[in-house]
């Protein structure tokens, strides 16, 4: 699991190559080109990084027949497993389902939630991981949401982005191939969450 080096490799690109472990001998090199004539970055000896011995790992590959946009959803949830808990007996309130967010389809990636830089919101970014542009694409962020804004990078809104909303679901502009969308989750007025800072 979280393996994340790979390649693809042969005349006909039919073999994919996987590194399962990575250990070095030494530590620090003294040539590089952002710090030059460092001395203390000469190689520092680590023969316990080699970790000799035997190793376990596990990984999963996903066939599939040239439509791509299901597996990185697939390498997700392979990757980060349902974590069961168990707690005393009470009651939830939250019903057969509950969760934070829905994003769909599941070509659209997320890849982060988190607070605000700036204020009392929360941010989601996310990407398409397809071969097409999403029109399709939605985002159920829950009732105490009261509004949803299309951010850069440094959380500032996007001019002339407005997304339309349908009860808790609001509509996603066209996500290209590969292409980051970040939102701001802006809370109602009075909403005491503690995901808001």
């Amino acid at each position: 699991r979280n393996l994340t080096e790979y390649k693809i490799v042969g005349e006909d690109e039919s073999v994919i190559g996987l590194t399962l472990f990575r250990g070095v001998g030494a530590m620090g090199r003294a040539d590089l080109v952002i710090r030059p004539g460092r001395d203390y970055f000469k190689p520092v000896p680590t023969h316990t990084a080699l970790c000799h011995g035997t190793l376990e790992f596990e990984y999963a590959i996903f066939p599939h027949s040239g439509d791509y946009s299901e597996v990185a959803h697939q390498a997700a949830v392979y990757n980060t497993p349902v974590k069961v808990v168990q707690t005393d007996r009470h009651t939830s309130g939250a019903g057969p389902e509950k969760s934070l967010i829905r994003v769909e389809p599941t070509g659209l990636v997320v890849t982060c939630v988190k607070k605000a830089e700036w204020d009392k919101a929360l941010v989601l970014r996310l990407y398409n991981s397809t071969a097409k542009t999403v029109r399709d694409g939605r985002v159920r962020a829950g009732s105490e949401i009261r509004d949803l804004l299309v951010v850069d990078l440094k959380e500032d809104p996007v001019a002339d982005v407005t997304l339309a909303r349908e009860g808790d679901w609001w509509t996603l502009p066209p996500v290209r191939s590969d292409q980051i969308l970040t939102l701001k989750w802006v809370p109602g007025k009075g909403e005491k969450h503690d995901a808001f800072g």
